[in-house]
């Protein structure tokens, strides 16, 4: 249907009214649109385009994984392997990165079972991410702030007790021991086990 509309001349990077998504903004935020968003990208589909908050599709990706009942990580996947930008980020600071945060600490605040599923999630999408060069050690701040969310490692050593397999994948994967914007003066894991 994809291919049929495209070839009749319809704008496959055309955005909503309402929410500016494009199409491939709503392909990327339900696992079952797996097929349309590979047409979409094989017949052109920008895979950086931003909506009207700078959110690309990768980020809708995220944002619409619970890592409970909507799990997207083959979205999460096939969009760095089609050149999503893992360092993007919303006119509010989201990231693929900050995205994950949220989710852990999501985790924190439920049952230990949904703690464990979420984790695995977490765990899956973090390795995918890394694997594209995302930095899982800067903080959160915003450009030109110096406070912000802790990064996905510094939360996952916080809490490696409820998050140990993902604490494990980031420091086995060369995660910085402290902040990769600010440094030793945001955070350090020295200063936390020490």
């Amino acid at each position: 249907m994809v291919r049929m509309l495209a070839g009749h001349g319809a704008d496959i990077d055309k955005r909503g009214r309402i929410h500016e998504s494009s199409p491939l903004d709503l392909a990327s935020e339900e696992a079952v649109r797996l097929p349309c968003m590979r047409t979409l990208l094989d017949i052109g589909a920008d895979v950086n385009a931003r909506d009207k908050n700078g959110k690309t599709p990768l980020l809708h990706a995220l944002a619409s994984s619970d890592g409970l009942t909507v799990h997207n990580i083959e979205n999460i996947r096939l969009l760095p392997q089609r050149g999503s930008d893992v360092h993007a980020a919303t006119l509010d600071g989201e990231t693929a990165v900050s995205s994950l945060v949220f989710l852990v600490k999501e985790a924190l605040e439920g049952s230990v079972e949904d703690a464990a599923e979420i984790g695995r999630f977490c765990l899956r999408a973090t390795w995918l991410l890394l694997a594209h060069g995302a930095d899982t050690s800067c903080c959160l701040a915003p450009d030109g702030e110096e406070d912000g969310e802790p990064s996905l490692t510094l939360t996952s050593l916080e809490h490696f007790d409820r998050i140990f397999p993902l604490a494990v994948l980031l420091r086995q994967s060369g995660a910085s021991f402290h902040c990769s914007h600010h440094r030793d003066s945001c955070w350090t894991g020295y200063r936390l086990v020490f």
